[in-house]
């Protein structure tokens, strides 16, 4: 199955099969991710994150404006 990379280097995005890396982080535990070698630089490049994905997982206050305000004082 291909996914999206995109190159640090280069800021290329391109589909790829990628591998799989394993490591064992001393917090976290057992950990992977997907890399794949990008076809412009060869640089070993990390899975595609979109901008609205990563701003998608943060959730605004409950019963605020999500600026920090107090819109809704009684």
């Amino acid at each position: 199955m291909n996914s999206k990379f995109q190159c640090r280097n280069c800021n290329c995005v391109f589909e790829s099969e990628g591998k799989r890396v394993e490591w064992q982080d001393a917090v976290v535990g057992e950990c992977f991710k997907y890399t794949a070698e990008c076809p412009d630089c060869g640089c070993d490049c990390n899975e595609y994150r979109s901008p609205k994905s990563a701003n998608a997982a943060i959730p605004e206050p409950a019963g605020g404006c999500g600026s920090g305000c107090c819109c809704h004082q009684n």
